[in-house]
């Protein structure tokens, strides 16, 4: 099953005023890059984007290391895993924004964070099992195994992502109740059973 290459931005659909905050927020995050060492790193150090900040993060280079990061879960957390390669341009855009929510305190109270990279056989099986169809991809797993999210992990998804893990940490019993993927609205947020959207994350 071949992945797909998403694309971060589409004008074609967006008005003058949303595609030029598009272009502001653009420009911000290239600056994030460029100060987090993201932006030019393979010409100036030799070290790849993707091991960048990767004291944040478990690599899993294998489905074996996979299976064994979500067998060795602490009781209470969960498995986030980013999905990645090191061609995927939207991957690399992506990542300073992921590492922020991987360095995150609150976040780590709750989920182990972890990476898998495509370019390794092992990882590309398990994206096609489990029926990942573009990356980035961010998926939340349970000790037990069960995905319990996934979605897509773009840019310009990072407010969602952050959204639906501070939901899954807050609602974390009824979530763990349900054993199966959790839908998600057409703006990517997660919907838990039995909590409105709006109501989902509380400050």
């Amino acid at each position: 099953m071949a992945l797909a290459h998403k694309k971060c931005y589409s004008s074609s659909t967006t008005s003058n005023s949303q595609f030029a905050w598009g272009q502001r927020r653009t420009r911000l995050h290239m600056r994030s890059c460029k100060a987090n060492g993201l932006l030019g790193a393979e010409k100036t150090t030799g070290t790849p984007w993707y091991e960048k900040q990767k004291e944040l993060w478990q690599e899993l280079k294998s489905e074996d290391e996979l299976q064994s990061a979500v067998a060795s879960l602490p009781d209470g957390k969960l498995l986030v895993t980013d999905f990645y390669a090191g061609w995927c341009a939207v991957c690399k855009s992506a990542y300073p924004a992921l590492c922020r929510v991987a360095g995150n305190k609150q976040f780590q109270e709750h989920f182990v964070f972890a990476k898998g990279n495509l370019d390794n056989e092992g990882v590309k099986n398990w994206v096609k099992q489990e029926g990942i169809k573009g990356i980035p991809y961010l998926t939340v797993y349970t000790k037990n195994g069960v995905m319990v999210m996934g979605m897509a992990a773009s840019f310009r998804k990072t407010e969602a992502i952050k959204h639906n893990l501070k939901a899954i940490a807050q609602h974390k019993q009824l979530v763990l109740e349900r054993q199966e993927p959790l839908p998600l609205d057409p703006n990517s947020f997660v919907m838990i059973p039995g909590v409105p959207v709006a109501a989902s994350v509380r400050s």
